[in-house]
């Protein structure tokens, strides 16, 4: 375990006059085991970083440091690893990618969620002048969540024939408890300047947005040791969303294409200990678009509206540059997602006079695939 060499000798170990069958096996999965010709030293032999772990960029990140003599506490501990599955497995724990990496997708998922519900409230207001300030979101669709939830405010008034302005405020706080003692206390707040424009059948809406996170979180990090840290997000977004409305039979049809691009810098770090890490100023772009279809249709006093929407990334928004206290140079965080990702939705409403009785459940194909149901009751004085 003792420095930084990259072979390591064991003279006169083997008293043994024949050893062809003579099987070695490596206590360390960063090291082989081999006779020497002499046929009585074990010769220790360093592998390559990149026989070990998948990621490209930090398999580089520690061959620099090791070969640069850095944290020599850090590489005796993965020295003793004894196999490749637990050096997989430490390698998580050490750069967070088992709980960091996983903060971008639960970030884009609320910014969508919120724009997607605005954007409802101006297509279905679409003549009409709009003043919400009661907007709210109550879940949001990934694991682990404790009472996350978005407040916005929306106003917007038409000014020509075909074109109508709004601008809005949101404030999202996405609070999530895992099971191994990580948890996240997020708040964005965001600012909108909707304009919808009407063309040749086409509704159309496109929102310039910018917005401010700031997060606290705990996790487990190697031999459960507790990190605590901040990270910090300017976020700079145009949401783009088009649908073509047309009567097919009894229903409402609406084909749809989106085309959404949100990019954000990103910095944060944790308190300073042993193998804590550092997350320097970093930008990041997500580039989506979307194509699907909604319908609608009235029976009496009962409401329903489905639709499907399936989107693709262009971009590479889960890859984020993160240091290690006591390395020099950063390496890439990142957690695999698939580029497609879908949404399929139903719901219903029901009027009772003044009293109204609602119903929606949202169904995620993603890598976690996750599904949403919210149902509720609203009065109008």
């Amino acid at each position: 375990q003792k420095g930084f060499d990259t072979t390591y000798q064991l003279t006169d170990v083997i008293q043994a006059g024949n050893t062809d069958n003579l099987k070695l096996v490596s206590q360390s999965a960063l090291f082989n085991a081999e006779l020497s010709d002499n046929k009585h030293d074990i010769v220790m032999t360093m592998k390559s970083f990149d026989e070990l772990t998948d990621n490209k960029s930090l398999a580089s990140f520690l061959e620099k440091n090791y070969a640069s003599g850095n944290n020599e506490a850090f590489f005796n501990d993965i020295k003793s690893i004894g196999n490749a599955s637990a050096f997989t497995s430490a390698m998580d724990s050490l750069t967070g990618r088992d709980t960091i990496a996983k903060f971008t997708h639960k970030d884009l998922t609320a910014m969508r969620e919120v724009n997607f519900a605005m954007n409802e409230l101006m297509f279905a207001n679409n003549d009409k002048p709009m003043f919400e300030t009661n907007g709210s979101l109550n879940t949001f669709n990934f694991k682990n969540d404790n009472n996350s939830s978005a407040r916005y405010a929306l106003a917007n008034k038409r000014i020509s024939p075909r074109m109508k302005i709004g601008y809005a405020m949101s404030t999202t706080n996405l609070n999530t408890d895992n099971d191994d003692d990580t948890t996240r206390r997020n708040s964005v707040f965001q600012v909108f300047a909707p304009i919808s424009y009407d063309r040749s059948g086409w509704q159309m809406i496109a929102t310039p947005q910018i917005g401010f996170a700031r997060g606290h979180y705990t996790r487990k990090g190697y031999n459960g040791t507790s990190y605590e840290g901040v990270i910090e997000k300017r976020i700079f977004a145009l949401m783009n969303e088009a649908r073509y409305p047309m009567t097919v039979g009894k229903f409402e049809v609406s084909p749809t294409v989106e085309f959404n691009a949100i990019a954000y810098n990103t910095k944060g770090s944790e308190d300073e200990k042993a193998y804590s890490l550092t997350m320097p100023s970093d930008n990041s772009l997500s580039v989506e678009a979307g194509l699907g279809i909604y319908a609608k249709r009235n029976i009496g006093n009962m409401k329903f509206n489905a639709g499907l929407m399936v989107y693709r990334e262009f971009a590479d928004p889960y890859n984020i540059k993160m240091g290690m206290n006591g390395m020099e140079g950063t390496f890439d965080l990142y957690e695999d997602r698939n580029e497609y990702r879908g949404v399929a939705s139903f719901g219903f409403g029901y009027d009772i006079g003044k009293l109204n009785v609602y119903g929606n459940v949202q169904h995620f194909m993603e890598t976690d695939t996750n599904t949403k149901f919210k149902a509720g009751l609203k009065f109008g004085f």
